[in-house]
């Protein structure tokens, strides 16, 4: 949920000898990064917690934000179900588990294994029916990603950063199957990126955002408005259980 994909995609293509132009609607000062959420509102606060909560930009993204909860993928993820309208995943959660390890990596949170047997004895002593007890949750132990993997984006010789650049749309080949260009806000100018490959690395929200934003322009795109693009979405459940009121404020610096 932290949205590290453009460190690693960045650093796994300089790897590759590539040149990797990242492009960051925020600032290199978390501080000075607000999200532009002009266009989305949250239709029920008590079923979302604000954007500014939620959401952050700037070199790190949300993981300025992010507790450094690591859980993977479960099979039935990628698995079609009725109620979804027979969309689905156009890959399988084995297409997805090679890359754990290198992720884990990324993420400084131990190795990749996401389970581990009960010890012996202990099944039936813990029984929940068809509940699951072996799954693991790991934890990065530093989840702003902006320490190590920043300095590695803004250092490394073949990887360009340009900040408070922010995409507005996809431009894309009169097929609309490929994309040829970026539409960017910088400078308080539109300006057009071209490269050979482009990779979307804004997070669910994001990704969504941008992608709803080119289909305002070709209408037709990913199924028109009855599509399944801005559907099904599924945020953490959020809320309140206590209100805490300290007596001696001074004591907590």
């Amino acid at each position: 949920k932290c949205n590290f994909k453009r460190f690693r995609i960045s650093g796994e293509a300089q790897d590759r000898g590539r040149r990797v132009l990242v492009l960051e609607a925020g600032a290199l000062d978390p501080a000075q990064s607000a999200p532009d959420w002009s266009g989305s509102t949250v239709v029920d606060p008590m079923h979302h917690a604000p954007m500014a909560q939620t959401v952050h930009t700037g070199l790190g993204g949300t993981s300025w934000l992010w507790g450094g909860r690591c859980v993977p993928f479960e099979a039935i993820d990628f698995e079609e179900r009725s109620q979804l309208l027979s969309v689905r995943w156009p890959l399988a959660i084995t297409d997805v588990q090679p890359w754990y390890e290198a992720a884990a990596r990324y993420l400084g949170c131990g190795g990749a294994e996401f389970r581990r047997p009960l010890p012996a004895g202990t099944s039936s002593r813990f029984s929940l029916g068809e509940v699951e007890l072996t799954q693991i949750e790991r934890w990065a132990k530093q989840p702003r990603l902006v320490g190590d993997l920043g300095r590695r984006v803004v250092l490394a010789p073949s990887i360009d950063l340009l900040v408070q650049a922010r995409v507005l749309s996809l431009l894309l080949d009169d097929d609309g199957q490929s994309v040829h260009a970026l539409r960017v806000r910088h400078g308080g100018a539109d300006i057009r990126v071209q490269a050979r490959f482009f990779v979307l690395a804004g997070g669910a929200l994001g990704n969504t955002q941008l992608l709803l934003q080119t289909q305002r322009e070709r209408p037709t795109l990913w199924g028109g408005s009855e599509g399944p693009l801005g559907r099904y979405y599924m945020g953490h459940v959020t809320g309140s259980i206590a209100r805490i009121v300290l007596s001696r404020p001074q004591d907590i610096a």
